[in-house]
């Protein structure tokens, strides 16, 4: 079976051919950092960690990229709470967020742009486009012209007639010189207090799609095979990225939009305004991370997941169980007078990568190792058999990034 994503702009699951034959170039919306990672972005980051893993079992080589947005107002106004320097701030919790995943086992990505390395970048983008006359200069802000392109709600199936319903005449822009409710910000003037940087239009800041916009396209060329993010990201993050890439390249910017749902904690969206945060660190002191990573894979990355303390140190002892019988069986120890037969263990491990195959059903493929373990609670594996079941479970340790007890 060959590996298929659902593809949002499609809205379908489609068949994975990459840009270039035997490499993947993915592109993942990193933090902003303000804050420690919570157990929502744990899983963000975790999935595309399995996605890479996977895509690197098949045989391809990976490229990865990840931004930090590493200065917008929630740093800025952070602070000014902390009464800090947002420089040191921003770079404070890049350095805790990469210890966070580090501890919990996800693989570094090749490169990790910072917005403020790239301002000179975002200011070209301006210009160019404002030379195409798909960008305008309003009061210091420059704004991309949305009426200019056809690409916009590609990624949410809507028109643009679709997306504004409000009359014009009722709707406030902050700058009375914006043309559209869709049209955003490419570039920003700031207040006098902000950090800022001088353009061809006055002190100001790159908008928000204008930074991933220009990373993206810089590390990994006008198409990239893989575009990861959360189903926040969707509208209007991704889909202005969508426009402004293809108007400075004039190709596809993106084969397969990938996007995960968010976590929930009480019913709720897992967020600091919420105020329902569980830090990624607080659930890895108490489960270690083997269990976080079986935890969070056990549910389908497209279906949102309620959190809990409980049903976290549930899934720890299951995986404990689960590595106690792998540990037992591989070592020869397991009890029974039967071996279990060929047919059964082939086609438990044939589960796991036929689930891995359809959109990365991490769900499905532990069920799968439950089945696999569940065979071994009543058979014993000996010979060849042991063997292949012990590559099988070594694959399986790879791909998802935790021990099974081997």
């Amino acid at each position: 079976m060959a590996l298929r994503i659902f593809n949002t702009a499609s809205s379908r699951e489609e068949r994975f051919e990459p840009v270039t034959k035997g490499c993947v170039n993915i592109y993942t919306c990193g933090p902003t950092t303000y804050d420690y990672a919570h157990v929502g972005h744990a899983r963000t980051y975790l999935f595309y960690d399995v996605m890479k893993r996977y895509l690197i079992h098949l045989g391809y080589k990976t490229r990865h990229v990840q931004n930090f947005t590493d200065m917008d107002e929630k740093i800025l106004r952070r602070s000014i709470e902390l009464d800090m320097d947002p420089f040191d701030l921003s770079r404070k919790f890049m350095d805790e967020f990469l210890r966070d995943m580090d501890f919990l086992d996800v693989m570094r990505a090749d490169v990790y742009p910072r917005t403020t390395e790239h301002i000179h970048d975002c200011i070209r983008l301006a210009e160019d486009l404002i030379r195409k006359g798909v960008a305008y200069e309003a009061n210091g802000d420059v704004y991309f012209d949305a009426p200019k392109t056809k690409a916009f709600g590609r990624l949410i199936h809507e028109s643009l007639e679709d997306v504004v319903t409000d009359p014009l005449d009722k709707v406030h822009f902050d700058n009375p010189d914006k043309r559209g409710v869709l049209d955003f910000a490419i570039w920003k003037r700031t207040g006098e207090w902000e950090v800022s940087w001088e353009s061809p239009w006055g002190r100001g800041r790159p908008g928000w799609h204008t930074e991933c916009a220009i990373m993206a396209h810089k590390y990994l060329g006008p198409t990239m095979d893989i575009h990861g993010g959360g189903v926040d990201l969707i509208f209007p993050h991704h889909e202005a990225e969508v426009v402004l890439s293809e108007a400075l390249s004039g190709k596809r910017s993106v084969k397969y939009w990938v996007h995960n749902q968010f976590v929930t904690y009480g019913g709720e969206k897992m967020s600091k305004s919420m105020g329902n945060l569980v830090t990624a660190r607080k659930a890895l002191e108490l489960v270690g991370p083997d269990a976080l990573r079986f935890y969070l894979l056990a549910t389908h990355y497209r279906k949102k997941m309620d959190f809990s303390l409980l049903s976290l140190e549930v899934a720890a002892e299951n995986l404990h169980a689960l590595q106690r019988t792998f540990a037992r069986s591989l070592a020869g120890k397991r009890p029974g007078c039967k071996d279990a037969e060929a047919r059964s263990l082939n086609a438990c491990i044939n589960h796991f990568f036929s689930a891995m195959d359809s959109d990365f059903d991490t769900a499905r493929a532990i069920l799968a190792v439950f089945e696999l373990a569940d065979i071994l609670e009543k058979k014993r594996v000996m010979g060849k058999a042991r063997s292949k079941l012990r590559r099988a479970v070594q694959d399986y340790q790879r791909i998802l990034g935790l021990s099974l007890g081997i």
